[in-house]
């Protein structure tokens, strides 16, 4: 398995039960590129999307969120 990249890393931070739409706005990132890497997420199980009326919220699994603390952390220790 591949080391996240930045931009990854920042399409991770944003998976917060936000539509894809929200994410690829918050991230920077286009639309494509986020529902691409978002399709090998789900793959590899680190997210779970939940379809509602008018958009697919997408939620990170238990797996996810214990994926993205650690990030969080190995962030703040290199910026320390």
């Amino acid at each position: 398995m591949e080391i996240l990249n930045r931009k990854q890393f920042s399409i991770l931070k944003n998976i917060n039960g936000n539509s894809i739409a929200k994410i690829t706005l918050k991230s920077g990132r286009t639309y494509l590129y986020v529902c691409n890497l978002l399709k090998r997420y789900k793959e590899i199980g680190l997210i779970t999307s939940e379809k509602f009326k008018n958009y697919k919220a997408i939620k990170l699994t238990e797996k996810g969120i214990i994926l993205r603390n650690h990030l969080l952390a190995i962030e703040e220790l290199l910026n320390e």
